[in-house]
């Protein structure tokens, strides 16, 4: 090892370490310590996460990723003049990227990743002409992407995905002659493809999904011969697929065109690509019938759910033989990893002799049932089990009922839990449009819900994730939204100020579930009321108050509906940290609370910001209110009645008082941690997918995580859950509901856990109570 010099000017070494302590400066938190070796005592070379350069003592290498480290970054990185890697991915750094970036003359690798970073991108980091890789991904950067970007001609990786970039892709992106892959999906992005992006040979990776783009694919674009992943799903794409899509893009193994306007036929050669594994055409215009294909060995998904296909001739499905080409079996159970949707394929009954190959493997059994919601079907899921995977009769044609009541009797013993949706010609229009791939028999023009029964009890492993006819089915998505979620912010996740609570997550149980502990009331209804917030808070409050007092009290949503006019931004709160709890102390001065309430009416123009009773409210406004007012009634003095009406709040009469709270980083450690020490925690989420959830585990592969709209209680996980779309059993978290009984799982919802599914760690926070 080369000795490591005590003298160092402050024209070399000397600045580096100047810039490192001045970078330590703005770390608010450093929960693991990695920052303790940054003293007088070692050499900056030696301190946690720096790498200093063989021939010279000036760090190179600055890498404190997933530290879990918080506050700002420093203007001063901008003088670590030697810097190739920045990486501080998988943290909780906040404000503006400093200008001063643009001075790291000999970057190679900026990674900021996954933290909370606001403001616009800088253009001066084009300065950096030395970049392979700028990673800015997941964070809350806003303004238009950089056309100074297109200067970058070392640049290999633009990765801006999950933020709130608006504009254009820059036609200056036609000169990043180096880049291999180009990632700006989830964000507010505007106009079309840049026609000069096909020109770019080293294209590997083309990512814009979950954007307002619109126009053709480029031509060009499907001439790039080393294309392995092409996603444009949830935008306004039009346009037919090229009649050679397979031959020019024989590497594709990735083809996801989900929920755009395209048109036309599937190509036939689409499958010359071998190794495809994922294709998703669902929701789009395509006509015509979809070409046998060949051996698919890597296929794992497959969608052409809600299109025009098929011409209502039995040749229409003719295909799904070859889906045996896919796994070298006429077996079909597992083939599909993430899932097979056939949803409103085609216009006809399903023939016998495509029978004879589905049914034995995707289905158990099917119940005609009656009209009513009580009507059940059996079965419990296993490893192979496939979920909601064939729905593709119509009925527009007769359907052989014969025929297919002597095929369902034949059907295998194995018990597999997908359910199949038959639609005949009585359904209503809106019921097929807005059913999901299984879950309802509909029979002389009525919908039946099809689930497990409510008081069976279910062995091991647990049901597999079910989507069908809940008692939302028929509304639309917006309507659903507005009606019954409520999480306010305009749909992004709101930004608060304020500090997060770390604690130590060793040493956790493997499953943890606080209505086993008595620390949760009944499932509740919040009616059609955008009140979900509500819910969510109180159902904190009841658990802190159940931790400090071991009596569980039904505490009321409805003084927050009548009362809370809390505006998060003009509320002025002075945050100080509790010494003993490690918590957020809310209050109204700095020296305690006021006696009485003093709240300004809200600014109805800033709904990120006002608790609005049924027009939706946060959780932690919520809090604010309950400290400055001095606490929260019974349900049984302040009944719940769906609606806003006149604060009746009565001081007297207070049940719980909130001491203060706190907001939870985004580790799902970090989660588990406070949900286990603090009591159940208040959640926003993307509610988009429990419109339709009946149970299981539920994993969906495309969730936005910045699109919160609905608060519920998280009270619980659990270490394996069978996940259907997953093909696996996954880690999951147990999810409070506040839209009754009847929904879900008795109230509950199972959501995958470990990947900030559906937002579900961007926006959670615990309270404290103290004797009233």
């Amino acid at each position: 090892m080369q000795p490591i010099s005590s003298s160092f000017s402050l024209s070399g070494g000397g600045t580096d370490r100047l810039s490192l302590l001045a970078f330590k400066a703005q770390i608010t938190a450093d929960p693991l310590g990695s920052l303790s070796s940054w003293n007088e005592s070692l050499h900056f070379c030696e301190w946690s996460g720096v790498t200093c350069g063989r021939r010279h003592q000036r760090a190179v290498e600055l890498d404190l990723h997933s530290c879990k480290l918080a506050g700002s970054l420093s203007p001063h990185i901008g003088n670590l003049s030697f810097l190739r890697i920045l990486d501080l991915s998988s943290n909780s750094f906040s404000q503006n990227i400093p200008q001063e970036l643009g001075r790291l003359f000999r970057l190679l690798q900026l990674n900021l990743e996954n933290n909370t970073f606001t403001g616009e991108i800088p253009a001066n980091i084009s300065y950096c002409s030395n970049l392979q890789l700028i990673d800015l991904r997941g964070n809350d950067l806003i303004g238009k992407i950089p056309a100074e970007l297109g200067s970058l001609l070392n640049l290999q990786a633009c990765l801006l995905s999950a933020n709130h970039l608006v504009g254009e892709i820059p036609l200056s992106f036609e000169n990043l002659s180096s880049v291999e892959s180009i990632r700006v999906g989830d964000n507010h992005l505007q106009g079309s493809i840049p026609y000069g992006i096909g020109k770019l040979k080293r294209l590997k990776k083309l990512t814009v999904g979950l954007n307002n783009l619109s126009g053709t694919i480029p031509p060009s674009m499907y001439n790039l011969s080393s294309l392995t992943f092409l996603s444009v799903q949830i935008n306004q794409f039009h346009g037919s697929l090229p009649s050679d899509l397979g031959r020019k893009l024989p590497s594709l193994e990735v083809l996801s065109f989900y929920d755009n306007k395209f048109n036309g036929p599937i190509p036939v050669t689409i499958f010359n690509a071998s190794t495809l594994s994922i294709i998703d055409l669902g929701n789009n215009n395509f006509t015509g019938k979809v070409p046998p294909f060949p051996n698919l060995p890597n296929l794992q998904y497959l969608d052409f759910g809600s299109n025009d296909l098929g011409n209502g001739e039995e040749g229409d499905l003719i295909f799904l033989h070859s889906l045996a080409n896919c796994t070298n079996s006429e077996n079909l159970d597992g083939s599909f990893k993430e899932g097979l949707n056939l949803h409103k394929y085609v216009k006809m009954a399903l023939p016998d002799h495509v029978m004879e190959v589905v049914d034995p493997v995707l289905l158990r059994e099917v119940e005609e049932t009656s009209s009513t919601a009580s009507d059940r079907m059996r079965g419990i899921g296993n490893d192979k089990a496939l979920e909601c995977l064939v729905s593709i009769i119509e009925g527009h044609s007769p359907w052989n009922q014969e025929a297919w009541t002597a095929s369902v009797k034949s059907l295998s013993q194995q018990m597999v839990p997908a359910v199949l949706k038959v639609e005949n010609e009585s359904c209503s229009r809106r019921q097929r449009e807005r059913s999901l791939n299984c879950g309802v028999i509909c029979e002389d023009g009525v919908g039946s819900t099809v689930r497990g029964d409510d008081d069976a009890t279910v062995a091991s492993p647990a049901p597999t994730a079910l989507h069908g006819v809940t008692p939302f089915m028929d509304l639309t998505e917006e309507e659903f939204e507005r009606i019954y979620t409520g999480v306010l912010g305009g749909g992004t996740v709101p930004v608060e100020k304020g500090s997060v609570s770390f604690m130590d997550a060793s040493g956790l149980p493997g499953s943890f579930d606080w209505r086993e502990k008595g620390a949760v009331t009944d499932v509740k209804m919040q009616g059609s009321c955008g009140s979900c917030w509500a819910f969510s808070a109180t159902g904190s409050v009841e658990g802190a108050n159940f931790i400090a007092t071991g009596k569980l009290l039904n505490l009321s949503e409805q003084q927050l509906v009548d009362c809370d006019r809390v505006d998060s931004f003009r509320f002025a709160l002075s945050i100080s940290y509790s010494d003993q709890l490690d918590t957020i102390t809310a209050s109204t001065n700095n020296l305690g609370l006021h006696t009485s309430p003093q709240f300004e009416e809200c600014d109805k123009t800033d709904k990120a910001s006002c608790d609005d009773g049924c027009g939706g409210g946060l959780m932690t406004n919520a809090y604010r209110y309950l400290i400055e007012a001095g606490g929260l009634q019974e349900e049984s003095s302040y009944p719940y009645t769906g609606k806003r009406g006149e604060c009746k709040f009565d001081p007297e009469k207070i049940a719980v008082k909130v001491a203060n709270f706190t907001k939870i980083a985004v580790d799902e450690n970090q989660i588990a941690a406070n949900l286990v020490h603090h009591g159940p925690l208040a959640i926003g989420l993307n509610a988009i997918f429990m419109q339709t959830y009946i149970g299981g585990v539920s994993c969906p592969l495309i969730c936005g995580k910045k699109w919160l709209n609905h608060g519920v209680l998280l009270v619980g996980y659990g270490a394996r859950g069978y996940s259907i779309l997953r093909f696996s059993y996954k880690p999951y978290w147990i999810i409070k509901n506040s839209w009754g009984k009847h929904w879900g799982e008795k109230g509950y919802y199972r959501l995958c856990r470990g990947h900030g599914t559906c937002g579900m760690n961007q926006m959670v926070s615990a309270v404290v109570t103290k004797v009233a």
